[in-house]
């Protein structure tokens, strides 16, 4: 179960479409990822009536529920957002950037991981106009029943900030206390 921004928990296939889902790892502080929930909200209006769903993810370490709930009001965000606290669901996605996307099929089955466009040519570049809308393209494809042409992009945007594992002072080992004797 995972929760949600605005109250509860919720288990995430019972947020799916039943023709397709989008997930998309959002960030409550990046740029780059706020920069695309405009184009998110039209893409879950535009598909909403042919059985997808978009579902948003925070899998960074710090947000709390409030600053979920907080953000998704002031960015109008029209979809469900979750916290994935641990990043499990982004690691078991292979996401390593905030907007990360997948688009599953009703097996639950990763069609597509990677870029929503192509309007980014690298971290910290100005924004440039969309040439390729790769997720569109790819969640037609797949609604089409076709194979994904172009299954992986890579993503431009800010990398998912994970909990860092750190040695706790007590296990650390020294040198006098462990090697020498």
């Amino acid at each position: 179960r995972f929760p949600l921004a605005e109250s509860g928990s919720i288990v995430l296939r019972e947020l799916f479409g039943a023709n397709a889902t989008v997930v998309v790892f959002l960030s409550t502080e990046c740029t780059i990822s706020n920069g695309y929930i405009t184009t998110l909200n039209q893409l879950a209006a535009d598909f909403a009536e042919r059985g997808v769903k978009v579902i948003g993810i925070n899998s960074n370490d710090g947000p709390s529920l409030h600053d979920l709930r907080a953000h998704r009001k002031e960015f109008a965000i029209s979809f469900p957002v979750v916290k994935d606290a641990g990043a499990v669901v982004a690691d078991a996605m292979q996401a390593t950037h905030c907007p990360h996307a997948a688009i599953l099929d009703v097996q639950g089955k990763v069609r597509y991981l990677g870029r929503v466009d192509d309007r980014y040519s690298r971290r910290g570049g100005a924004a440039t106009d969309v040439q390729r809308f790769d997720l569109g393209i790819a969640l037609e494809e797949v609604l089409a029943g076709k194979p994904v042409t172009v299954d992986r992009t890579k993503v431009i945007g800010c990398p998912i900030m994970r909990r860092s594992v750190t040695t706790p002072k007590s296990a650390a080992v020294s040198y006098a206390e462990h090697v020498a004797p």
